[in-house]
């Protein structure tokens, strides 16, 4: 999913001649019970434009799968309905458990400010965790993955040059770091900078 996000942005920026990410964020993987949370996570994705007040009318909005499940016609050959539409008697009582409210723990999991990796209730999260065994454990021993969060923009400003063998300087009010062959000469080419 990352690589394609890459070439999209890629070929997009150039297209378009401007530069930069079209997406926020990165990719997430999210493990879910897919017995308690399948369908109601369908149905968030679903209503994200009309959420997100992109269109008023989710079963309108065109790029989405969920026009897919409604019409056989607009279903692209790599969508697989069958998993869904199952669980359903009639495509109404699909559309309108779409159009139903999302609940609010699902909800709650998608705009928290830290997602977990894993969406279900506490059995299902501990017998995730004695699955994967220590692998379980990987955000706890990797430094890279651990949270920031309460960190100094001074603390962050010493791992960034340590981490890079970038040199910190002052250009004016600024204070920044600086990598490479143009370490102090250049702000724009600086990791970072801060008043």
């Amino acid at each position: 999913m990352r690589h394609l996000d890459g070439i999209y942005t890629q070929r997009f920026n150039r297209a378009h001649n401007r530069d930069g990410p079209l997406f926020r964020g990165r990719y997430k993987a999210i493990l879910i019970d897919a017995e308690e949370y399948f369908l109601s996570v369908g149905r968030y994705i679903h209503q994200n434009p009309v959420m997100a007040g992109v269109e008023s009318d989710m079963d309108r909005y065109p790029w989405s799968s969920h026009r897919g499940y409604l019409y056989k016609s607009e279903r692209p050959a790599w969508l697989s309905t069958q998993s869904v539409l199952s669980r359903f008697g009639r495509l109404r009582e699909y559309q309108g458990f779409m159009h139903s409210e999302v609940e609010k723990e699902v909800a709650d999991f998608y705009k928290g400010p830290y997602q977990r990796p894993i969406l279900g209730d506490r059995d299902f999260t501990e017998w995730v965790k004695e699955r994967l065994g220590d692998r379980a454990r990987v955000e706890e021993e990797k430094p890279e993955s651990r949270k920031v969060f309460g960190l100094g923009v001074e603390e962050i400003a010493r791992a960034t040059a340590r981490v890079y063998g970038g040199k910190r300087t002052r250009h004016g009010p600024w204070r920044c770091i600086s990598v490479g062959p143009w370490a102090g000469t250049s702000t724009a080419k600086s990791v970072g900078c801060w008043g």
